[in-house]
């Protein structure tokens, strides 16, 4: 009598002890569970936090009517999506000849419709601060990334876009978008109507034009 009430003493502290690890190891998985989340908020807060200020950096070379436009968006009413120049993703040693093709067109405001480019002109010239270049774009056409870059001789080629970002462009600037970027210009090279662009940024037009 005296084993069988000890055996059923262990047994009912082993039974205790093995709520009380089940119970601890839910807990454990419960705080693991929250402090993942904790961590995935505050890396995604951080990465926000680094893209605004990106943001803020570019934006502080921008000309003062579109810095004014990306200061006024809420009161203007049009959801703005950056700048042509943020759609882009240039290889390094092509960032001078796309400069010069594009020009202050890189600063074009990016809106989704032709409504929307209308209305910010309207406010443009309601509050008197000047023209600025729109372009409509979709918010599908996007950048792509460095592997789809410089396997071709066109600018087009080498400005990181996605197959509907490019023909977009194409729609706007098609003498930019086929311009051929060389290491040395030669008039041999030039076809009547095109442009040849070096890595300097110096053009030649239809092989008279420099």
């Amino acid at each position: 009598a005296a084993e069988e009430k000890k055996l059923t003493e262990l047994g009912a502290e082993t039974e205790l002890l093995l709520t009380a690890t089940v119970d601890s190891r839910n807990a454990l998985r419960s705080t693991e569970s929250e402090l993942q989340t904790l961590q995935e908020e505050y890396s995604a807060k951080k990465h926000r936090h680094s893209t605004l200020l990106e943001l803020e950096e570019k934006r502080a070379v921008y000309t003062p009517q579109v810095q004014k436009v990306f200061a006024e968006e809420k009161k203007i009413g049009v959801r703005l999506a950056g700048v042509l120049a943020d759609r882009l993703n240039v290889t390094r040693e092509a960032e001078t000849a796309v400069e010069t093709l594009f020009g202050n067109f890189l600063e074009a405001v990016v809106v989704e419709s032709l409504d929307d480019a209308k209305r910010l002109s309207g406010w443009l010239k309601d509050n008197d601060i000047g023209r600025t270049a729109m372009i409509v774009l979709p918010k599908t056409a996007t950048r792509e990334n460095d592997a789809v870059l410089g396997m071709g001789d066109t600018v087009a080629d080498h400005l990181g876009v996605s197959g509907e970002l490019a023909e977009a462009l194409r729609q706007v600037f098609p003498r930019e978008m086929s311009a051929r970027i060389v290491k040395d210009l030669d008039q041999r090279d030039a076809v009547d109507g095109n442009i040849l662009i070096n890595y300097d940024g110096d053009l030649l037009l239809g092989g008279r034009m420099y």
